[in-house]
Formats: C-alpha cells, sequence, structure tokens
C-alpha cells in the first residue's frame, strides 16, 4: 500500500501547479440530491472489499482527481467522454478499479466526501455510462425493424450527407462526441424530443441497412439516442466555463465545506433541477459574473454613508448651487430604480440577447461567485416573512432555499449591509421569476 500511494503521488505532483482543483469541490451544495443512502451503503462496501478506509479513500481519491482535472482543463476543447476515458485508465492502471462498472463507486465516494458537487457528479455519471455502453454494446445485434418506417416526422433525403459526421467517429480531443452528435440532430428541426427520438431510430436503422453506418456506429448512435442527452440541463463545457471563469470568483476568502459545516434539515425536494442547476443551464460564466456584479453595485449604493443630489443654477462652477441629501429611504429607493435600470439595459444587452432574466437568478450567480455565502443565503431568505407577511415563514423558505443552497435554518435579521441590500430586493420583487412590465414603471428613471 506505501508503494501504491508514492506511485499515485509521483505521478501527480507534476501538474498540481498549473491548476488548482480545489475549484471543483463542493462548497454550494449542502446536501446531495444525486446521491442515495443505498448509493452510499453500496459504496462503503465497495471500500470494505478493497480494504480501504475513508480516510485512505479521501487521499486517494483527492489524488486521482486532482491528476485527472489538472490534465483535463489544459485541454483546447472540453469533450463528455474524455473524463470518463481519464478516469477509467488511470484508476484501472492502478488497481483501484478492477470493472468499468466499479468507477461508480468511485463517483459516489467523491460526492459524498463533497470532492465534486452534484452538477459535476450527474455529468460523470452520465458521461461514464455512455462510455462503458459504447464498449460493451459495439457488436449488439441490431434490433427489429421500426414501426412506420418510412412515415417520418421530418424529411432527411441525403442519408449519406446525414452521417457523414460519424463516418470518422470522433477522437474526444479535436472533435467531441457530444457537441458532434448535438449538432447532427439539429438538422431534424423537431422542437419535441419524443418525435426526434422516433424519427432518430428510424433513420439509424436505415443508415445501417444501406451501409452507410457500421455496426458499432449504429450501435453507438442507438446508445446516443436513448440517453436523451438535449434534455441534459448543462454540457461539461459549460460547467468548466462557470467553475473557472465565474465559481467564487468575487470571493475574498473561498468557502471551503463538508458535510459537517452545512446544516443537514430537510427541506420538501419538489423540484427536478435546483436553482444553482438552473443558473448553469442558463447562463454562462460571463453572465453569472455580471449578474453578481449587479448585487455588488447595488449593495454599495444602499451602504453608502451619504447620497446627494447637486444642482448648478448658472454656467459658472462656482456659482449658485444647491446640494440635497437623500435620506435612507430615498437612497434605498434610488438603489432599488438603478437595479430595475441595470436588469432592463442587461436583458437588452448583446451579451444576454435572448436570454430571459430571472431576479432570483441573480441571487443565485452572487452565490456563485462567492458574493454571498452559504450562511447568508439561508439569513436573506427569510426577510420575506417580514415584508410579505401573507406568506408564512416555512413556505417563503420552502418555495426557494432547497432549489438553491439544501438548507433551511432561521437567524435575527443582520445588520444593514450586502444582506440587507440582497433581502429588500428580494421582497421588492415579490420574489416572482417571471415579473410582469408594470406600465406605470419607467426603468429608466432613478428617481
Amino acid at each position: 500500500m506505501k508503494h501504491f500511494f508514492s506511485v499515485l503521488f509521483l505521478f501527480f505532483t507534476f501538474s498540481l501547479h498549473a491548476f488548482d482543483p480545489a475549484v471543483f469541490r463542493n462548497n454550494k451544495e449542502a446536501l446531495s440530491r444525486q446521491v442515495s443512502n443505498e448509493d452510499i451503503e453500496r459504496m462503503k462496501y465497495w471500500l470494505k472489499q478493497r480494504n480501504l478506509s475513508e480516510e485512505q479513500m479521501y487521499h486517494l481519491s483527492s489524488n486521482f482527481l486532482n491528476g485527472v482535472l489538472s490534465d483535463f482543463v489544459e485541454q483546447d476543447t472540453y469533450c463528455d467522454l474524455y473524463l470518463p476515458y481519464l478516469f477509467l485508465d488511470v484508476l484501472k492502471g492502478e488497481g483501484v478499479v478492477t470493472r468499468d462498472d466499479d468507477i461508480y463507486q468511485f463517483y459516489v465516494y467523491l460526492r459524498h466526501s463533497n470532492l465534486i458537487d452534484d452538477l459535476f457528479y450527474d455529468l460523470l455519471k452520465k458521461s461514464t455510462r455512455i462510455v462503458v455502453n459504447f464498449e460493451q454494446n459495439k457488436n449488439r445485434p441490431i434490433g427489429r425493424r421500426p414501426l412506420n418506417l418510412y412515415k417520418r416526422y421530418s424529411r432527411v433525403d441525403d442519408l449519406e450527407k446525414f452521417y457523414q459526421p460519424f463516418k470518422s467517429w470522433p477522437d474526444e480531443v479535436d472533435s467531441c462526441t457530444i457537441q458532434t452528435y448535438l449538432r447532427h440532430i439539429n438538422q431534424l428541426n423537431l422542437s419535441n424530443s419524443k418525435s426526434r427520438n422516433k424519427d432518430l431510430k428510424k433513420l439509424n436503422w436505415l443508415g445501417y441497412q444501406q451501409g452507410i453506418l457500421s455496426l458499432e456506429n449504429y450501435n453507438r448512435l442507438e446508445i446516443l439516442r436513448e440517453a436523451y442527452i438535449t434534455n441534459w440541463p448543462i454540457t461539461t463545457a459549460r460547467y468548466i466555463d462557470i467553475i473557472k471563469n465565474a465559481k467564487d470568483k468575487k470571493a475574498i476568502v473561498r468557502e471551503e465545506a463538508s458535510t459537517d459545516d452545512f446544516n443537514m434539515t430537510y427541506v420538501l425536494r419538489k423540484e427536478n433541477i435546483t436553482r444553482r442547476g438552473k443558473l448553469y443551464a442558463a447562463y454562462n460564466s460571463t453572465q453569472i459574473f455580471l449578474l453578481s456584479q449587479i448585487i455588488e453595485r447595488t449593495a454599495k449604493r444602499m451602504d453608502a454613508k451619504y447620497v446627494e443630489l447637486s444642482f448648478q443654477y448658472t454656467d459658472d462652477p462656482e456659482g449658485e448651487g444647491e446640494i440635497y441629501v437623500l435620506s435612507p429611504m430615498e437612497q434605498y429607493r434610488v438603489s432599488i430604480n438603478m437595479l430595475k435600470k441595470e436588469i432592463a439595459e442587461l436583458v437588452r444587452s448583446e451579451t444576454f440577447r435572448g436570454t430571459p432574466l430571472e431576479y432570483a437568478d441573480i441571487i443565485a450567480a452572487s452565490y456563485e461567485t462567492g458574493l454571498l455565502k452559504s450562511e447568508d443565503i439561508e439569513q436573506v431568505l427569510k426577510f420575506e416573512d417580514f415584508w410579505n407577511p401573507k406568506v408564512s415563514r416555512w413556505q417563503a423558505y420552502r418555495n426557494y432555499a432547497f432549489s438553491l443552497a439544501g438548507t433551511a435554518t432561521y437567524y435575527l435579521p443582520p445588520p444593514w449591509n450586502i444582506l440587507g441590500a440582497v433581502g429588500l430586493i428580494m421582497t421588492q420583487m415579490k420574489l416572482t421569476d417571471k415579473p410582469e412590465a408594470d406600465p406605470d414603471d419607467n426603468w429608466n428613471s432613478i428617481i
């Protein structure tokens, strides 16, 4: 075992100077919505079979994760299926994984120990399942002829051209299977995933029967079709972009977390995707950073020592004039109106063109960039109870808390600071995700 760990240390140390993989560690999600108690029990049994304690596995996993991610982020393209190949090669080479299916237990451990978050765990699990199925089913016999074969939702006249991207299968370095496949199926111009799936099944069958697709490539395309990739909230490329360029970029000291650092009070799990998952799916790193800056500037305006209006009555700079100092309430109203103005300008900008903007996402973006900490989110959310008594504290908290952080803890209101700014903004907007424009509200006015 000593030799095993020394080899790992020498194998991975060379790459750690180039990239800090600690940014991948979970410090945002209190509870896993991807890993069940049964998954954890199976993972612990798997460790026991290998005579590895959780302490040994933590050191082992950290080294593996650091090495693989340091290698991965140096690539020009972030292919979803390249990571599973990296993990399988390294883990098999070191004897930690003997069968392909064992790697899922390794992923469970990574998530259980907060070495990765739910979003990354889900990506690894889904992409690995595709890679493993590619190998296990490459010679799978072709299925029966689909029903209504020639009654397709869309027409592809040239099958040879349609399947050209897969004549030479992507190598996961210069070209990516997932991205190539997504571009490929977009040719069908079908928004309904069920219709598209039926169409692709027929086209794949015809492609093989006409000798355009080999049996292996036919099976690969069928595996991709069955994976419903178009329903994935994010791809690995989107995830890496946000992790590298937005996550905790505004944090003075990066928040470190383990399972013991989070409050473990459960909230009803109704949504299929968390607020953080929605943020990653809807926005890139640049957009998240800009959303976070809105809150940062608003908080500074609200916390300003004083705000004044200056009136100059003559052309002479030294001539007669007047200075009016705004009251705290006037300062608050001006800050809110400037917030609305900035949101309107951001939505109309080239960066956000075509991207819907939700008020709740501004809060989620501030959390992701480290402007707000996990305990701050918990305190912010209960402002609704003070400003909108029609909504019970529990109901208001349940509506938002678990969808972002997964915890429910109540504190006394904090002092007037960034938390106050965020809380007041949320209550001003009534916690609505898609506010309707007020015809009497001029977003270009700040007074």
